[in-house]
């Protein structure tokens, strides 16, 4: 966990759990990933739920699907007001969270 020493706001988070086991994502299964909304929901759940995030979520997606289907992996990345952002990575079919990433807003924008 890195905190801004100036402002006392978390700028970079990572937690990961290396125990999830890996399962590759064929074809149909991945077909079937993209129309499943409850793999973007639980990301929402535990940004707003676990994570106590606050902010207003303005957009939600699956990302990066080919290279995670062969990993095993499904990568939600989620969007905030204010430019910041979560990639929640969970495990296959188990929907275990298996690693989740904080990036602040671009300060230069």
């Amino acid at each position: 966990m890195i905190i801004d020493t100036e402002t006392g706001v978390l700028v970079d988070t990572t937690a990961i759990n290396a125990g999830a086991i890996r399962t590759p994502i064929d074809g149909a299964a991945a077909a079937t990933l993209q129309k499943d909304q409850r793999w973007i929901e639980e990301a929402k759940r535990i940004i707003k739920n676990k994570q106590g995030e606050h902010r207003k979520i303005v957009k939600a997606y699956l990302t990066d699907t080919e290279v995670n289907n062969k990993r095993g992996m499904v990568a939600v990345d989620v969007l905030l007001e204010d430019g910041s952002k979560y990639n929640a990575e969970f495990r296959y079919p188990s929907m275990m969270l298996r690693c989740l990433i904080y990036e602040p807003a671009d300060k230069g924008k």
